[in-house]
């Protein structure tokens, strides 16, 4: 599978993916194929399908390292989009009552 991570490593997202899919699909009894295919939804900031995807295959192979810590990865991975979104929000909204000479300051 190298050379499909490889392919998703050299930006062409789209086409590893449904060939990580067409590999799932070829052999449905590997964990690494879903593992693989979680590892790159999680890359592309796909949360939701990844979610679904590690839920779907712990469901079929439970205590599968990789499947275990790719559904630690995604829970990382969206707590620090989150955390960024919030601190992103919070530095560009000016704190109460603070002057338009300290806003301006504090943005150098």
């Amino acid at each position: 599978m190298a050379s499909l991570t490889d392919q998703f490593n050299n930006g062409d997202h789209d086409a590893a993916i449904q060939a990580a899919v067409k590999r799932i699909d070829e052999k449905p009894t590997d964990p690494k194929r879903y593992s693989v295919l979680a590892t790159m939804l999680i890359g592309i900031h796909a949360y939701d399908e990844a979610s679904q995807l590690i839920v779907k295959a712990l469901g079929l192979f439970p205590g599968d390292d990789e499947l275990t810590y790719d559904a630690g990865l995604l829970a990382f991975s969206r707590a620090i989009r989150r955390w960024l979104l919030s601190t992103s929000r919070s530095l560009q909204t000016p704190k109460r009552g603070a002057s338009s000479r300290t806003r301006s300051t504090c943005w150098r």
